[in-house]
């Protein structure tokens, strides 16, 4: 009886900070184990209250006031979509792009609970996580209409699960930390998981070893896919999907727009942004012909930039 206290107290933990984002079922393992040390016969209580409060935990989305109507809209209007954001813990980035043939996409606002309801009732309407982003408010989630299938992974990193996820055909799309320790992964269910390789580090210092083990994995044909950084160290994700010529850009003073734009010229775009601890890492890559150039817009702020998201997407 002490165990299965022990683990339905785990689930009651588990959903009051990182709702759906286990591994293995309901248990998070972490909490599960902090209890049955500390676990002695006194603190043995009933647990159906205790399960009726976990269930309006789950169930409760997060109260956005102004934010609230933009869970709703759609990039789908102006044919712009968000293709890239980040949080460096000081500073917001959020990168639009033009295209002929944008797919509508649906975006939460920050938010300190991960909105596990909202998620699964768009999900039912044929939408899929693109991607998450971490900051000190909270979690940002962009889902986009049509996409693969979707899997979340997370609180902790867990290296385990995300290989076999990949045997799985589960391949990942993104990586995200709100701070120290704590990671969110996204990944998409792939058309071809035997022959796309990937590769990722974990969680390190961006230092000389990081960039010679970049360095290495592009001399075996694979690129960043997503990278970001929880204030101490960074994990980089690479694939051989999708292969250019690539550069990145490390700064600790502000977007480098000159750099940017000295690549915008060349005929590079911002395929990836990563930030962390004050610093920005800006990945670029080479596109293969004028017709895949799609004008891109960037917003620098130190507030989550809600009104310039609406203005691109075409919203009063």
């Amino acid at each position: 009886r002490d165990v299965r206290i022990i683990l339905e107290r785990s689930v009651k933990a588990k959903f009051s900070g990182t709702p759906f984002l286990t591994t293995k079922g309901v248990i998070h393992a972490d909490t599960a184990y902090a209890l049955a040390k500390k676990w002695h016969p006194s603190m043995r209580s009933p647990l159906g209250a205790e399960l009726a409060a976990l269930k309006a935990v789950k169930d409760k989305a997060p109260t956005l006031g102004e934010n609230a109507d933009l869970r709703l809209t759609s990039a789908f209007n102006k044919s712009r979509t968000i293709s890239g954001m980040a949080h460096n813990g000081k500073q917001w980035a959020v990168v639009t792009c033009d295209r002929n043939s944008a797919k509508p996409q649906r975006f939460y606002p920050p938010a300190k609970e991960f909105p596990t309801k909202w998620y699964n009732d768009e999900k039912k309407k044929g939408y899929s996580l693109k991607s998450v982003t971490g900051s000190p408010n909270g979690w940002t989630m962009l889902l986009e209409k049509g996409g693969p299938r979707d899997r979340v992974i997370g609180y902790n990193f867990d290296a385990a699960a995300l290989q076999t996820s990949a045997e799985e055909g589960y391949l990942i799309n993104s990586v995200a930390s709100a701070k120290p320790g704590n990671w969110i992964f996204v990944l998409h269910k792939s058309t071809s998981p035997k022959t796309v390789r990937q590769r990722f580090t974990t969680p390190r210092p961006f230092d000389a070893e990081m960039k010679k083990w970049i360095q290495a994995r592009w001399k075996e044909g694979l690129y960043i896919k997503t990278l970001d950084g929880d204030g101490e160290k960074w994990v980089v994700v690479m694939s051989s999907e999708n292969p250019s010529l690539q550069t990145y850009f490390i700064t600790t003073k502000g977007w480098p727009t000159q750099n940017i734009d000295k690549y915008l010229k060349k005929g590079y775009h911002i395929s990836n942004i990563g930030g962390s601890a004050g610093k920005w890492i800006v990945v670029m890559d080479k596109l293969k012909s004028k017709a895949q150039v799609h004008k891109q817009r960037v917003k620098i702020d130190t507030q989550f930039p809600l009104s310039w998201i609406k203005h691109e997407w075409g919203i009063k």
